[in-house]
């Protein structure tokens, strides 16, 4: 087979790119560590694959950077071909009352086994090296000046990524962390401390966001802190410029006046941990001077104050968590790309995809959603 392909990147996307490309093509994978090695440790282990959402244009208002590139790629490789495509490979999906996509087995280790078996079936080369120079002599892609191609897919994100992208004169979107743990002025001490499903308001933002976080040694963390980074991604915030959100941890429909008059003869802490965790009820009723104070005790004032505390629980973020980084923003300049086959504007046959270009999503399978799509139009491409 003349057509001989290079793959730079054994990850999600580069995978994808191998798959499809192999239906036309001698295609190798240049991987310095083993195949898929982080797709082990997305969705918690169980593999979020993707997000249930039909309508493509709908589904890239999750991502901050690139929505419109993604518009032709996701309207030739949707989340219905994503589910499509697993069961093909023997990986059964559901979808959560959230949307997100998760195979059956909840396992990331079953998926990677049913690629890596398509992969070995569809006669994909693997070569364990990874790959520090490339050139283009004529018509051929020399890479670590010993091995010659057709046609190059750079599928690997980082820097490692970026500086081939460099060598054929791509300009690099600078990369900042996007999908990370936030700090916070205040500092609680309720590290390990879940709210589920709470709603959240950004000052200066109109929409109201809902989701989990998690308190950690010095902030938060969990998908609704992942949101509000990725918005923020590229703002300077600090202590002197913060970004101010609001929790509420009530329902619109709750008239909180009425709760403590039925439950009068209970203690304030009890009643408002049917709410929020125990170890934050202590906090807001310390802090109110209502600890041992029963409902039907609470004045109309400190009333107003309490479910004030409740429906706007302020969180002052004054920085982020640089060591539990999740996902970049940047990368490959996409007015350099055609998203229409994913190769380069300025050299013929280099094509990009996944987290090598400039595009990134929020938490819950939409990194990987762009991974499979713009793999497989870049695969697609290469094999024609």
């Amino acid at each position: 087979m003349s057509n001989r392909v290079a793959i730079v990147g054994g990850g999600a996307s580069g995978v994808f790119a191998s798959i499809f490309a192999s239906k036309n093509c001698d295609v190798t994978i240049f991987e310095k560590n083993y195949v898929l090695k982080t797709l082990l440790c997305t969705g918690g282990g169980r593999c979020n694959l993707a997000y249930n959402e039909k309508d493509f244009k709908e589904l890239t208002k999750f991502y901050p950077r690139g929505n419109k590139f993604l518009y032709s790629i996701f309207s030739k490789f949707s989340t219905e071909d994503t589910i499509k495509f697993f069961k093909s490979i023997g990986v059964e999906t559901y979808v959560q009352d959230d949307l997100r996509v998760f195979p059956k087995s909840d396992s990331a280790k079953e998926v990677r086994k049913a690629l890596i078996s398509t992969l070995m079936h569809c006669d994909v080369k693997i070569v364990n090296e990874e790959i520090k120079n490339a050139q283009k002599c004529g018509e051929k892609f020399i890479l670590n000046d010993a091995y010659e191609f057709d046609k190059l897919i750079v599928a690997i994100g980082g820097h490692s990524g970026y500086e081939i992208a460099k060598i054929f004169g791509h300009n690099i979107i600078e990369p900042k962390p996007a999908l990370v743990g936030l700090k916070t002025l205040e500092q609680y001490g309720l590290q390990g401390v879940s709210l589920r499903n709470v709603e959240m308001k950004i000052e200066g933002k109109k929409n109201k966001l809902f989701g989990d976080i998690v308190f950690t040694s010095d902030g938060i963390s969990g998908p609704l802190a992942y949101i509000v980074s990725s918005i923020f991604a590229r703002e300077n915030y600090s202590k002197d410029n913060p970004i101010r959100l609001s929790l509420n941890f009530l329902d619109e429909n709750i008239e909180f006046s009425n709760v403590l008059n039925s439950n009068g003869k209970k203690e304030v802490k009890t009643i408002i941990s049917e709410y929020i965790p125990k170890s934050l009820s202590s906090i807001i009723v310390k802090d109110l001077s209502l600890e041992g104070i029963r409902g039907h005790e609470v004045k109309k004032e400190m009333r107003r104050k309490l479910e004030s505390y409740l429906r706007d629980f302020k969180l002052t973020i004054i920085g982020h968590d640089v060591k539990g980084e999740v996902v970049t923003c940047g990368g490959v300049d996409l007015k350099e790309i055609n998203p229409k086959n994913m190769e380069s504007k300025l050299v013929g046959n280099l094509y990009f995809c996944g987290e090598v270009i400039d595009v990134d999503g929020f938490c819950g399978g939409f990194n990987l959603q762009n991974a499979w799509s713009s793999g497989y139009v870049a695969g697609m491409s290469v094999a024609k």
